[in-house]
């Protein structure tokens, strides 16, 4: 049964003026109002409790809105003050589509590669869970000294910056972080400096 007292006009109004001042950027009442289409005089009234406060009718329309502007909220919580507690839905999900809708844009261009960093090998200029993406140099010595996509001759993919080596036909792969080791001597069959990056 629902706790009384969370349930109680007042308590609702609470909880839907949290909603509005968090979840939802402290909009105004009034910017609400125009926004989904509630009039401000019952809006306010719900917040304050008046009139016995928010009805079963005027949830819906809320969380039809919620819905509409990416807030996860139930009738449960927003009427009775149970369950779990309203959060912006899928959020990761959109800003991990964004990334993609991005990075395919990009990877349009000739010769694009791109790279995720999982680790924090390249801070502090690439932080771990990272998207990378940048266009192959035909000569592998234009990318000297730039962050890179690099592929050895094993096709393992390493972020690093690209360095000559001493031992001919091959290159160094030096970490921004120096707690990780430099890599000597690799073959390197492409290098693409980064020239786009987007994080998680």
């Amino acid at each position: 049964m629902p706790n009384d007292n969370l349930a109680s006009p007042e308590n609702r109004g609470k909880r839907l003026r949290e909603i509005r001042e968090t979840l939802l950027s402290g909009i105004t009442r009034i910017e609400f109002s125009q926004a989904s289409n509630i009039s401000s005089t019952s809006l306010k009234g719900w917040e304050l409790g008046w009139g016995g406060g928010l009805t079963n009718k005027g949830c819906s329309k809320l969380i039809d809105y919620f819905t509409s502007q990416n807030v996860s909220c139930t009738q449960a919580w927003l009427m009775f003050g149970v369950g779990e507690a309203p959060s912006l839905a899928n959020s990761n999900a959109l800003a991990e589509s964004a990334i993609q809708n991005e990075l395919a844009t990009f990877k349009q261009q000739q010769n694009a590669i791109n790279a995720y960093i999982s680790d924090d090998s390249m801070l502090p200029y690439l932080y771990p869970k990272t998207h990378v993406a940048g266009i192959t140099q035909p000569d592998i010595h234009q990318a000297i000294g730039c962050e890179c996509i690099i592929f050895d001759k094993d096709y393992n993919t390493h972020i690093r910056v690209l360095e000559y080596s001493a031992k001919s036909g091959a290159f160094n792969l030096s970490p921004l972080n120096k707690s990780y080791p430099r890599l000597t001597d690799i073959e390197v069959i492409t290098a693409a400096p980064i020239i786009w990056t987007r994080r998680e």
